[in-house]
């Protein structure tokens, strides 16, 4: 059972899973040393590894797989699950250290008031209550805690990365639809130059546009390109504001590459709009500079309705517990089983 495979440049979390699952074969062997696993269950808990380690590898990945974040997500889940099976085979001398680790790992992800936390909590106290028998049912009650308290901290903190890859996901599908709406736009205004109504009257009855006084077939795409020029202003701006993330998906990077075709979408719509005279107070523009200029000012203004995308996303980053093991910030109770009553 040594079966590995090396990443030599790979993602950080490529390497997080190699790690950890060379970690967690050292231990499936040691517990075949000392014969306390059978065969069928180690091949159990091998099957398990090498299908994180398969996912975590950039032979096995596929551009849908890449896209979606399913590899990072069949990683982890598999990894997930070979640990929690190997669990139940803890080495006795080194069981306490695991379980306070479990312990303080499940605190971190789950919320005070779960159900299944506080009831593993209470079997937790028990067993360190002054005077706790040390029989062969104390000790299997040690290993069921151990072994709960990886497989519900694992699943909660599975959740949140699940609902933080859908977010991904969700940004880059519609940033590809507003380019597409974009491209649709520009083209549209290369074959139709007077169907997008970028000129306006300018002094003495003439006409004024963004490349001079004749609408033509380059204006929509110069007004795209400035407008997605301010959104990438904008997008400096807020990444600026942004906190680093370890998390496998490039969630600050989607919200930041979503604020480019808003940006030439805002422009062209916005140049329309002012004129169609929707905008009180503000009818005609009388250079081809102030046309360009308005067209950036545009690109930059998308960040009113992307800055609530921005607030969702960093929520979302927030409820990823850190390394200090902080506890999960607004946390809903969850609708979890109650308390066993007897550990068997």
């Amino acid at each position: 059972m040594t079966t590995t495979y090396p990443v030599a440049h790979g993602a950080f979390w490529q390497h997080v899973i190699m790690t950890r699952a060379a970690l967690a074969r050292d231990d499936l062997n040691a517990a075949c040393e000392r014969g306390q696993i059978d065969a069928e269950a180690a091949e159990r808990i091998e099957a398990r590894l090498r299908t994180a380690e398969d996912a975590a590898t950039p032979h096995s990945w596929r551009l849908r797989s890449w896209l979606t974040g399913s590899a990072v997500n069949r990683a982890f889940t598999n990894l997930h699950a070979g640990q929690v099976m190997l669990a139940r085979y803890a080495q006795d001398d080194a069981l306490d250290v695991r379980l306070l680790s479990a312990m303080t790992r499940m605190r971190a992800t789950l919320p005070a008031n779960a159900v299944r936390r506080q009831a593993l909590e209470k079997q937790y106290d028990k067993m360190l209550a002054p005077g706790a028998d040390a029989s062969l049912e104390h000790g299997r009650l040690r290993r069921w805690i151990l072994e709960k308290a990886m497989e519900w901290s694992f699943a909660a903190t599975d959740a949140q990365y699940a609902r933080l890859r859908s977010f991904r996901n969700t940004l880059v599908a519609v940033s590809v639809a507003v380019f597409v709406i974009v491209a649709g736009l520009t083209a549209m205004g290369f074959v139709w130059p007077e169907s997008m109504r970028l000129c306006f009257a300018g002094a003495e009855g003439s006409q004024v546009c963004p490349t001079g006084a004749v609408a033509t077939g380059r204006d929509a795409l110069i007004i795209a390109v400035l407008g997605a020029t301010g959104g990438s202003v904008a997008a400096v701006l807020a990444v600026r504001r942004m906190q680093g993330t370890s998390t496998p998906y490039g969630v600050p990077l989607a919200m930041a590459m979503l604020k480019l075709p808003f940006g030439a979408l805002s422009a062209l719509v916005g140049l329309m709009l002012i004129h169609g005279q929707f905008v009180p107070g503000l009818t005609d523009l009388d250079t081809s500079g102030q046309i360009l200029a308005y067209a950036v000012i545009l690109g930059v203004a998308q960040q009113a309705l992307t800055a609530m995308i921005d607030r969702r996303g960093q929520e979302l980053l927030d409820r990823i517990p850190s390394k200090r093991g902080q506890e999960v910030p607004d946390a809903k109770e969850e609708s979890l089983p109650p308390e066993p009553a007897k550990i068997s």
